[in-house]
């Protein structure tokens, strides 16, 4: 069965049982199951190699819908299931979501990060559209053990003071366990697992705004790899006091075991 929560900050908990189904139609179906929950918009694209895409629209703070075209008031989740694996032994191809947590099973939309930024805004009053995130399914790479795929999040600040943001940035790091929140050079990283080292801040520090970097961190010859990246963006040029869009990337990668 499926299981969905919206929580006060709008964002969903969602959880799925891993697919192990050997048709496009088997997908289809199954997407479409969860469809009247959260008003789903399915593609599944054709092709030997094809990837299922899920979108839709995010809830704000006052749990108003935003559609997908309204570019200023917020984006929408992008979903993707893996492109098929390895074939079983019965001849059958295996898939897998690609819509979970590495560790518990819930999408990365309640990541620790997002749901403290969020409840920090929700806190001071701070109202949509002033900000909005971003999730998006980029791609996977293979490692020995899993298929890691990439999945970012990007939270967007539209006009907020660079004071406001330094303390929603702070208080992220206070209250995010299991990790280190690191803000340098005007560069927010979460590394779900390892801090980021000092080198790896001087590389995110000389980016071009806008642009990003994905290191693979996995963790070979281990029962279950610990698979994630860094990425980070750099701020964009800040005027007036005032930071505009792709204040932090976060972003992990989703094992799926073979």
């Amino acid at each position: 069965m499926t299981k969905t929560t919206l929580l006060r900050n709008g964002f969903c908990q969602y959880s799925l049982p891993n697919l192990n189904v050997g048709s496009r139609q088997d997908i289809e179906s199954l997407l479409k199951q969860v469809e009247p929950e959260l008003g789903l918009d399915t593609y599944i694209p054709s092709g030997q190699n094809a990837r299922g895409i899920v979108r839709y629209t995010v809830k704000d703070a006052n749990t108003h819908l935003i559609s997908p075209e309204n570019r200023q008031g917020g984006q929408y989740y992008v979903y993707g299931l893996s492109q098929q694996l390895n074939p079983d032994a019965g001849g059958k191809q295996r898939w897998f979501k690609a819509i979970t947590h590495c560790t518990d099973g819930t999408l990365i939309c309640n990541h620790p990060v997002i749901a403290a930024l969020t409840e920090f805004l929700i806190q001071h009053s701070i109202p949509a559209p002033s900000y909005h995130v971003e999730h998006q399914f980029i791609g996977y790479y293979p490692t020995p053990h899993a298929d890691c795929l990439v999945t970012p999040n990007t939270l967007h600040f539209d006009g907020l003071s660079h004071q406001t943001i330094t303390s929603i940035l702070t208080l992220a790091r206070e209250n995010v366990s299991g990790g280190e929140f690191v803000i340098a050079d005007g560069v927010a990283v979460n590394t779900p697992i390892d801090n980021v080292s000092t080198q790896d801040l001087r590389l995110f520090a000389e980016l071009p705004v806008g642009s990003g970097v994905i290191m693979d961190e996995c963790q070979r010859g281990t029962s279950r790899p610990l698979c994630h990246s860094a990425m980070a963006t750099r701020m964009e040029n800040v005027q007036q006091n005032t930071v505009s869009k792709r204040i932090i990337l976060v972003s992990e990668v989703t094992p799926i075991w073979h």
